[in-house]
């Protein structure tokens, strides 16, 4: 009797061991795992939670789309942070970077925008930064970064703007670009991982009827004469004001589409993005029709030729005015040279 009561309890010593460890293993392998997700855009969520991975689409031509999220992690044990280089040829981001060359290299683009910022903040008080971009594959602060146990991170990542303007028609149906930004797992053995990657999907244009040769542009007024300039009542505050107007004309009857025409201003003498440098304690701006100020390399203009139109009118002021500071005004003869690119969307 003594024998199999000692055999029952060496069982039952055995059975709680197995259990224990079974236990710890289910808790080792919730390590770091994602609390809260919330974003603003995106269209794709894969299965796995700790793995955040999303899918944006994005049309060639089209007005920028934006995009947030915010990611919650909390890590029990050790963990690191690694921020990816998504402009490596190997490892988690070489086919993204690939397929990036691809679809630059087979629509030539003109413009593009895909700068995106990611801030970490762990709650130890420290905060990481990179920011990169998604077509020159270019990031900064990028390597690995370990934190102790108990550390929850609050994670934002922000694209304000992605859009790709080109007017060579796509050789292919869709372009794909994106990367894997960031992973957070358990330094002891590697595993137990969260991470964001994007997918950026480019539907590139199949049909050029309403692009390459479909519209001429002029302006009314070859230069912009402020006549004479008074230094003391410039030095005063006062502003000077002249307007131009730049007109669309569609020449192509193959157009048969709404199409929106934005203009990009552009100079080699800014101040700032919204004031040209004039070399003489001057600046120069730029107003659309409605009163705001023209920001220069962005695109600008809210007018549409519809599908039986023929001329868009876009009017704009131009104004001079002293330079913020106490930068003394030069005298004599100033010019400058704006460069215009328009767009068609």
């Amino acid at each position: 009797m003594n024998y199999f009561t000692q055999k029952i309890s060496t069982f039952i010593k055995m059975l709680i061991f197995s259990l224990s460890l079974f236990l710890f293993s289910l808790t080792a392998h919730a390590q770091c795992t994602v609390e809260r997700i919330t974003q603003n855009g995106g269209t794709t969520s894969y299965p796995s939670s700790n793995h955040v991975d999303r899918l944006i689409i994005f049309e060639q031509n089209a007005s920028p789309i934006s995009f947030t999220i915010d990611i919650v992690v909390y890590c029990s044990t050790q963990s690191k942070v690694t921020i990816f280089d998504i402009g490596k040829l190997s490892g988690h981001n070489g086919n993204a970077t690939r397929g990036t060359q691809i679809m630059l290299d087979d629509l030539k683009p003109t413009r593009y925008e895909g700068e995106g910022h990611l801030t970490i903040n762990a709650s130890t008080g420290s905060q990481l930064r990179s920011t990169s971009n998604f077509f020159t594959r270019a990031t900064t602060n990028f390597g690995i970064y370990p934190y102790a146990p108990g550390t929850r991170y609050t994670i934002r990542y922000t694209l304000p703007a992605l859009m790709l303007y080109s007017p060579v028609i796509g050789k292919r149906r869709e372009y794909e670009t994106g990367g894997t930004l960031y992973s957070i797992c358990n330094v002891e053995d590697g595993t137990n991982c969260t991470r964001l990657t994007l997918i950026l999907s480019l539907e590139a244009i199949r049909e050029n009827t309403c692009l390459a040769g479909a519209f001429k542009t002029s302006v009314d007024k070859p230069s912009i004469d402020f006549g004479s300039v008074s230094k003391k009542e410039m030095e005063s505050g006062k502003q000077l004001k002249d307007n131009f107007t730049i007109t669309v004309e569609k020449t192509s009857t193959k157009c048969n589409s709404n199409v929106s025409p934005k203009i990009v201003f552009n100079s080699g003498t800014l101040y700032n993005d919204q004031n040209i440098d004039l070399q003489n304690g001057l600046t120069l701006k730029l107003k659309d029709e409605k009163g705001n100020l023209v920001k220069f390399g962005q695109a600008t203009g809210e007018g549409i030729i519809g599908r039986s139109d023929k001329l868009l009118k876009m009017k704009f002021d131009a104004l001079i005015e002293k330079k913020p500071g106490n930068a003394p005004i030069k005298s004599g003869p100033f010019s400058s040279v704006v460069i215009y690119t328009m767009e068609y969307y």
